[in-house]
């Protein structure tokens, strides 16, 4: 069986996406599933860096400017959630609302939006 391009990058998406969700407010070093999908969809993209490096960063960045876990925990989510946007961007999709609850759920929606 031969797995499709636009099923591995969704595969790779579903990775990224959902280790947000498992982001406490404490910085942590990520796992080879991280590793992989951001290598493969930087393989994929148009080799803006940017928000590869940022996503990874922003998973081991301690934060310590603030001081509260709370704040901690919001401002990780919302970095990775900002740069899993500009990567789906980069491998030519908008990160839709169909497209976040087909991420979080773990089934591709039947039809993903492709950008330009």
């Amino acid at each position: 069986m031969r797995l499709r391009s636009s099923r591995l990058r969704w595969l790779a998406l579903a990775v990224l996406y959902n280790v947000i969700d498992d982001t406490g407010p404490d910085a942590f070093e990520p796992g080879m599933d991280v590793r992989l999908a951001l290598a493969i969809l930087f393989a994929m993209s148009d080799g803006d860096r940017g928000p590869f490096e940022d996503y990874w960063n922003g998973l081991r960045d301690p934060l310590a400017y603030t001081d509260r876990d709370g704040e901690r925990e919001y401002v990780r989510h919302t970095r990775a959630r900002t740069n899993l946007s500009g990567i789906a961007r980069r491998v030519g999709l908008e990160m839709t609302v169909q497209l976040m609850a087909s991420l979080s759920k773990g089934q591709k929606a039947k039809r993903d939006r492709i950008s330009g």
